[in-house]
């Protein structure tokens, strides 16, 4: 709340339901989520719904509005499900999401977060109900770690995993937002680029297509992952049915809103590597890869990024996010990072014993952990003992 401001009466309404309640809101909380920092494709409802009818459909979903004045200034949906710790029963009250929706946060208008947060903790434990509270990749900067404070304060034990580090590549406003990406590149893998386009080039012409309309590029896309290492190993897209299910949903209603991007590298006609991608609000976000292995030698996926970049930065985009864990072939971007985390309160008797076990689990993930980094230096010092 800005100072001196007059004091801001907030109301949490409580709903519990379905899928209904997303109807009712939606308008609003689209309304909410463009008002702010927080206008990213997944807090908004059509994502979330998209989630619940793919992966979840019967779910309760809880949802914490916040209003002041009538105007919705806060949301907070949550799932409750019925599962077990340590073969322990425990009902949880966890985020709307999973791996594929990336990242969760609490959408509120920022300039009352002082007083929506300790509103919303509030209203979560009054409702009660729950033995552990679960927030799942929510990012820096979020509000949520102060209702995980609000909960300690009040004598709730809690905790906080570090999850995903999230790369992304900031980009300058002007015409020379690609000069400025690509000069902060290593100058070995800029030639790198230079001499792998040439190759590729030598196969076909090469151009980069941008599609807004699912149909027409969708089946190829989960055609070109299939027929990776992914499909390999399982964890291809048409592999699972509620997966595919999901991002045959989050197409519709990105292409519905207008902020569907999926880009294809084409040599010769023929895709050659391609991104299932969301461009909303200046910003690129990147769900989903694959490349044709035929040409691997001539690194499409890279090549594909430097046109997309070369196409974002002409569209005046002031990000691109690359999603998901920190792999190598970001790095090469030479991206900054975003790290994010897991927070998880406890309640009562059974969330005491799922502390515990949560407590066991961190301890024994990081002895692990410390094993692995410690070999992992081990072999690059025998490395380079071999090498001298």
């Amino acid at each position: 709340m800005l100072a001196g401001a007059a004091p801001v009466n907030v109301q949490v309404e409580i709903l519990s339901g379905g899928l209904d309640l997303l109807t009712q809101l939606e308008p609003e909380w689209r309304a909410l989520c463009e008002e702010g920092p927080y206008d990213q494709p997944f807090h908004r409802p059509e994502l979330i719904r998209a989630y619940i009818e793919s992966f979840v459909p019967a779910e309760e979903l809880v949802i914490f509005a916040a209003r002041a004045k009538k105007r919705l200034r806060a949301v907070l949906p949550l799932l409750l499900e019925h599962t077990f710790v340590a073969g322990m029963p425990v009902r949880r009250l966890r985020a709307v999401g999973n791996v594929h929706t990336c990242r969760y946060d609490l959408v509120h208008a920022p300039e009352l977060g002082d007083v929506v947060v300790p509103a919303l903790w509030n209203a979560i434990n009054a409702r009660g109900g729950w033995d552990m509270l679960e927030f799942s990749g929510v990012p820096a900067g979020s509000a949520i770690p102060r209702i995980v404070q609000a909960a300690r304060l009040d004598g709730f034990s809690a905790h906080a995993v570090r999850a995903a580090t999230s790369p992304y590549v900031s980009l300058s406003p002007g015409e020379r937002a690609l000069d400025g990406a690509l000069e902060r590149l290593d100058a070995k893998f800029r030639a790198n680029l230079r001499r792998r386009m040439r190759k590729l080039q030598a196969k076909g012409t090469v151009q980069l297509v941008r599609h807004d309309i699912a149909r027409d590029c969708l089946p190829r896309f989960y055609e070109m992952e299939h027929a990776s290492w992914k499909g390999e190993g399982g964890s291809a897209v048409v592999q699972d049915t509620r997966t595919l299910r999901y991002y045959e949903k989050v197409a519709r209603a990105a292409e519905s809103f207008g902020y569907l991007s999926i880009y294809s590298l084409e040599c010769g006609g023929k895709p050659v590597a391609m991104h299932y991608g969301l461009t909303h609000r200046g910003r690129y976000f990147i769900l989903k890869t694959a490349y044709d292995h035929a040409v691997a030698d001539c690194s499409p996926g890279q090549l594909l990024m430097l046109e997309v970049l070369r196409d974002i930065t002409g569209r005046g985009c002031s990000e691109l996010d690359f999603l998901g864990l920190c792999m190598d072939w970001k790095r090469d971007w030479r991206p900054r990072l975003r790290p994010h985390a897991d927070w998880t309160v406890f309640r009562g008797v059974r969330g005491a014993l799922a502390h515990l076990v949560h407590a066991r689990a961190r301890r024994v993930a990081g002895r692990a952990m410390r094993k692995w980094k410690a070999g992992m230096s081990e072999r690059r010092l025998a490395r380079s003992e071999r090498v001298s």
